[in-house]
Protein backbone atom coordinates (compact mmCIF):
# COMPACT_ATOMS: atom_id res chain seq x y z
CA UNK A 1 0.00 0.00 0.00
CA UNK A 2 2.71 2.47 0.62
CA UNK A 3 4.20 2.42 -2.71
CA UNK A 4 0.78 2.73 -3.90
CA UNK A 5 0.50 6.01 -2.07
CA UNK A 6 3.69 7.29 -2.97
CA UNK A 7 3.13 6.86 -6.54
CA UNK A 8 -0.49 8.28 -6.04
CA UNK A 9 1.45 11.31 -4.13
CA UNK A 10 3.72 12.27 -7.36
CA UNK A 11 1.20 11.68 -9.28
CA UNK A 12 -1.04 14.57 -7.51
CA UNK A 13 2.38 16.52 -7.44
CA UNK A 14 2.43 16.89 -10.63
CA UNK A 15 -0.90 17.95 -11.12
CA UNK A 16 -1.68 14.72 -13.62
CA UNK A 17 -5.21 13.00 -13.47
CA UNK A 18 -5.29 10.85 -10.66
CA UNK A 19 -6.92 7.31 -11.71
CA UNK A 20 -6.48 3.96 -10.80
CA UNK A 21 -5.02 3.26 -14.32
CA UNK A 22 -2.40 6.18 -13.73
CA UNK A 23 -1.63 5.43 -10.37
CA UNK A 24 -1.32 1.27 -11.64
CA UNK A 25 1.15 2.63 -14.44
CA UNK A 26 3.26 4.81 -11.80
CA UNK A 27 3.71 2.02 -9.94
CA UNK A 28 4.61 -0.61 -12.63
CA UNK A 29 1.71 -2.81 -11.54
CA UNK A 30 -1.42 -3.97 -13.42
CA UNK A 31 -4.71 -2.35 -12.63
CA UNK A 32 -6.22 -5.32 -10.48
CA UNK A 33 -3.10 -5.61 -8.95
CA UNK A 34 -3.76 -1.84 -7.63
CA UNK A 35 -7.17 -2.20 -6.71
CA UNK A 36 -6.41 -5.25 -4.84
CA UNK A 37 -3.70 -3.18 -3.04
CA UNK A 38 -5.66 0.12 -1.79
CA UNK A 39 -9.42 -1.43 -2.11
CA UNK A 40 -10.41 1.38 -4.57
CA UNK A 41 -9.51 4.88 -5.67
CA UNK A 42 -11.84 6.34 -2.65
CA UNK A 43 -9.98 4.08 -0.51
CA UNK A 44 -6.39 5.63 -1.89
CA UNK A 45 -7.93 8.96 -1.54
CA UNK A 46 -8.98 8.82 1.92
CA UNK A 47 -5.15 7.37 2.80
CA UNK A 48 -3.71 9.99 0.78
CA UNK A 49 -5.87 12.88 2.93
CA UNK A 50 -4.48 10.74 6.38
CA UNK A 51 -0.83 11.15 4.84
CA UNK A 52 -1.39 15.14 4.91
CA UNK A 53 -1.59 15.37 1.10
CA UNK A 54 -3.75 17.94 -0.83
CA UNK A 55 -6.10 15.53 -2.88
CA UNK A 56 -7.89 17.27 -6.05
CA UNK A 57 -11.97 17.66 -5.57
CA UNK A 58 -14.01 16.23 -8.36
CA UNK A 59 -15.15 17.31 -11.09
CA UNK A 60 -18.75 18.38 -11.85
CA UNK A 61 -18.40 16.72 -14.82
CA UNK A 62 -16.85 13.67 -13.36
CA UNK A 63 -19.27 13.05 -10.87
CA UNK A 64 -22.05 13.21 -12.83
CA UNK A 65 -20.54 10.64 -15.76
CA UNK A 66 -19.89 8.65 -12.27
CA UNK A 67 -23.00 8.99 -11.07
CA UNK A 68 -24.48 7.97 -14.65
CA UNK A 69 -22.24 4.77 -14.83
CA UNK A 70 -23.35 3.65 -10.95
CA UNK A 71 -27.34 3.98 -12.08
CA UNK A 72 -26.62 1.73 -15.26
CA UNK A 73 -24.73 -0.55 -13.11
CA UNK A 74 -27.30 -0.78 -10.40
CA UNK A 75 -29.82 -1.59 -12.54
CA UNK A 76 -28.63 -3.08 -15.20
CA UNK A 77 -25.02 -4.50 -14.43
CA UNK A 78 -22.21 -4.02 -16.79
CA UNK A 79 -22.63 -1.32 -19.24
CA UNK A 80 -24.20 -2.74 -22.24
CA UNK A 81 -24.12 0.51 -23.79
CA UNK A 82 -20.86 2.37 -25.87
CA UNK A 83 -18.56 5.42 -24.25
CA UNK A 84 -20.56 7.24 -27.08
CA UNK A 85 -23.86 6.50 -25.96
CA UNK A 86 -22.87 6.98 -22.23
CA UNK A 87 -21.74 11.09 -23.31
CA UNK A 88 -25.10 11.27 -25.08
CA UNK A 89 -27.31 10.60 -21.61
CA UNK A 90 -24.68 12.58 -19.79
CA UNK A 91 -24.61 15.75 -22.77
CA UNK A 92 -20.73 15.74 -23.34
CA UNK A 93 -18.63 15.02 -26.31
CA UNK A 94 -16.95 11.08 -25.79
CA UNK A 95 -13.52 12.80 -25.83
CA UNK A 96 -14.53 14.02 -22.70
CA UNK A 97 -14.78 10.85 -21.01
CA UNK A 98 -11.46 9.58 -22.74
CA UNK A 99 -9.61 12.34 -21.72
CA UNK A 100 -11.24 12.11 -18.23
CA UNK A 101 -11.18 8.12 -17.62
CA UNK A 102 -8.87 6.67 -20.43
CA UNK A 103 -10.60 3.52 -21.31
CA UNK A 104 -14.02 1.79 -20.64
CA UNK A 105 -12.33 -0.47 -18.28
CA UNK A 106 -10.81 2.50 -16.17
CA UNK A 107 -14.24 4.04 -15.66
CA UNK A 108 -16.21 1.10 -14.43
CA UNK A 109 -13.58 0.12 -12.22
CA UNK A 110 -14.00 3.65 -10.95
CA UNK A 111 -17.64 3.78 -10.47
CA UNK A 112 -17.37 -0.16 -9.05
CA UNK A 113 -15.02 1.09 -6.25
CA UNK A 114 -18.10 3.18 -4.68
CA UNK A 115 -20.91 0.15 -5.43
CA UNK A 116 -18.81 -3.21 -3.96
CA UNK A 117 -19.40 -2.78 -0.54
CA UNK A 118 -16.00 -2.84 1.63
CA UNK A 119 -16.95 -3.65 5.18
CA UNK A 120 -16.64 -7.25 4.47
CA UNK A 121 -12.86 -7.03 4.17
CA UNK A 122 -12.61 -5.65 7.33
CA UNK A 123 -15.05 -7.20 9.54
CA UNK A 124 -13.07 -10.65 8.71
CA UNK A 125 -10.22 -9.05 9.96
CA UNK A 126 -11.68 -8.39 13.87
CA UNK A 127 -10.59 -10.85 16.27
CA UNK A 128 -12.58 -9.80 18.83
CA UNK A 129 -16.34 -9.71 17.04
CA UNK A 130 -18.07 -13.37 18.13
CA UNK A 131 -19.74 -14.93 14.90
CA UNK A 132 -23.13 -14.39 15.40
CA UNK A 133 -22.31 -10.30 15.22
CA UNK A 134 -19.72 -11.05 12.36
CA UNK A 135 -22.59 -12.89 10.27
CA UNK A 136 -24.69 -9.83 11.01
CA UNK A 137 -22.86 -7.38 9.37
CA UNK A 138 -21.83 -9.54 6.67
CA UNK A 139 -25.64 -9.88 6.13
CA UNK A 140 -26.73 -6.30 6.62
CA UNK A 141 -23.83 -4.93 4.48
CA UNK A 142 -25.14 -7.64 1.64
CA UNK A 143 -28.59 -7.23 2.02
CA UNK A 144 -28.35 -3.62 1.54
CA UNK A 145 -26.38 -3.96 -1.62
CA UNK A 146 -28.54 -6.59 -3.35
CA UNK A 147 -31.78 -4.13 -2.44
CA UNK A 148 -29.91 -1.10 -3.97
CA UNK A 149 -27.98 -2.68 -6.95
CA UNK A 150 -30.38 -5.46 -8.21
CA UNK A 151 -28.27 -5.70 -12.10
CA UNK A 152 -25.17 -6.31 -10.57
CA UNK A 153 -26.51 -8.85 -7.87
CA UNK A 154 -28.16 -10.52 -11.15
CA UNK A 155 -25.01 -10.72 -12.90
CA UNK A 156 -22.97 -12.17 -9.94
CA UNK A 157 -25.29 -14.81 -9.37
CA UNK A 158 -24.21 -16.46 -12.56
CA UNK A 159 -20.79 -17.82 -11.96
CA UNK A 160 -19.70 -18.83 -15.38
CA UNK A 161 -20.70 -15.67 -17.08
CA UNK A 162 -18.38 -13.11 -18.62
CA UNK A 163 -20.55 -10.64 -17.27
CA UNK A 164 -19.41 -11.83 -13.51
CA UNK A 165 -15.76 -12.82 -14.50
CA UNK A 166 -15.16 -9.22 -15.96
CA UNK A 167 -16.70 -7.89 -13.02
CA UNK A 168 -14.34 -9.85 -10.66
CA UNK A 169 -11.62 -8.92 -12.52
CA UNK A 170 -12.25 -5.11 -12.23
CA UNK A 171 -11.84 -5.40 -8.63
CA UNK A 172 -9.39 -7.45 -8.20
CA UNK A 173 -11.30 -10.11 -6.97
CA UNK A 174 -11.35 -8.24 -3.55
CA UNK A 175 -14.70 -8.32 -3.27
CA UNK A 176 -15.29 -12.10 -4.05
CA UNK A 177 -17.61 -12.55 -0.78
CA UNK A 178 -18.15 -16.81 -1.20
CA UNK A 179 -14.52 -17.02 -0.43
CA UNK A 180 -14.30 -14.38 2.15
CA UNK A 181 -17.55 -16.36 4.00
CA UNK A 182 -16.09 -20.17 2.98
CA UNK A 183 -12.45 -18.90 4.45
CA UNK A 184 -14.20 -17.19 7.43
CA UNK A 185 -16.12 -20.54 8.42
CA UNK A 186 -13.43 -22.93 7.56
CA UNK A 187 -11.40 -20.51 10.33
CA UNK A 188 -14.38 -20.99 12.72
CA UNK A 189 -14.64 -24.48 12.60
CA UNK A 190 -10.58 -24.54 13.24
CA UNK A 191 -10.87 -22.32 16.03
CA UNK A 192 -13.86 -24.34 17.72
CA UNK A 193 -16.53 -21.46 17.65
CA UNK A 194 -18.73 -23.82 15.10
CA UNK A 195 -19.15 -27.03 14.76
CA UNK A 196 -17.04 -29.19 11.80
CA UNK A 197 -18.62 -28.91 8.85
CA UNK A 198 -18.63 -28.06 4.96
CA UNK A 199 -17.35 -24.28 4.63
CA UNK A 200 -18.92 -24.25 0.81
CA UNK A 201 -22.22 -25.46 2.23
CA UNK A 202 -22.50 -22.77 5.07
CA UNK A 203 -21.32 -19.93 2.50
CA UNK A 204 -24.51 -21.46 0.25
CA UNK A 205 -26.73 -21.50 2.82
CA UNK A 206 -25.96 -18.43 4.17
CA UNK A 207 -26.19 -16.35 1.13
CA UNK A 208 -29.39 -18.17 -0.10
CA UNK A 209 -31.03 -16.38 3.04
CA UNK A 210 -29.65 -13.22 2.55
CA UNK A 211 -30.83 -13.46 -1.04
CA UNK A 212 -34.37 -14.73 -0.52
CA UNK A 213 -35.02 -12.29 2.21
CA UNK A 214 -34.50 -10.12 0.35
CA UNK A 215 -35.83 -10.66 -3.27
CA UNK A 216 -38.54 -12.25 -1.97
CA UNK A 217 -40.15 -9.08 0.23
CA UNK A 218 -39.00 -7.01 -2.46
CA UNK A 219 -39.85 -3.17 -1.43
CA UNK A 220 -37.02 -1.45 -3.01
CA UNK A 221 -33.85 0.32 -1.78
CA UNK A 222 -34.18 -0.77 2.01
CA UNK A 223 -32.91 1.29 5.07
CA UNK A 224 -29.80 0.54 7.13
CA UNK A 225 -32.76 -0.32 10.06
CA UNK A 226 -34.25 -2.64 8.13
CA UNK A 227 -31.70 -4.32 6.27
CA UNK A 228 -30.36 -4.96 10.28
CA UNK A 229 -33.49 -6.02 11.15
CA UNK A 230 -33.19 -8.28 8.13
CA UNK A 231 -29.53 -9.64 8.98
CA UNK A 232 -30.76 -10.55 12.27
CA UNK A 233 -33.32 -12.75 11.44
CA UNK A 234 -31.27 -14.19 8.64
CA UNK A 235 -28.17 -15.12 11.26
CA UNK A 236 -30.77 -16.30 13.80
CA UNK A 237 -32.28 -18.36 11.31
CA UNK A 238 -28.31 -19.95 10.15
CA UNK A 239 -27.65 -20.83 13.65
CA UNK A 240 -30.57 -22.77 14.17
CA UNK A 241 -29.94 -24.60 11.24
CA UNK A 242 -26.67 -25.45 12.70
CA UNK A 243 -28.20 -26.59 15.79
CA UNK A 244 -30.31 -28.99 14.18
CA UNK A 245 -27.72 -29.88 11.75
CA UNK A 246 -26.05 -30.69 14.81
CA UNK A 247 -28.62 -32.78 16.60
CA UNK A 248 -29.76 -34.66 13.61
CA UNK A 249 -25.98 -36.22 13.22
CA UNK A 250 -25.58 -37.06 17.40
CA UNK A 251 -28.92 -38.83 16.42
Amino acid sequence: MDALLDAASRIVSRGDALTMATVAAEAGISRATAYRRSGGKFQLLAALEARGVEVPSESPVRGRILETVRTHLAHHGLLATSIEDLADEVGVHPATIYRLFGDRETLLGEALSSLVPTVFLDVFRDPHLPPQEVLVRVAAGLILFISTFPGLVAQLLVPASGARQELMRLRGMQSDLGKLLADYFERCAQLGTLPPGDADARTGAFAGLCLGTTLMVPVGPLTTTDANERARWVVARFFSGEAAQVTTERA
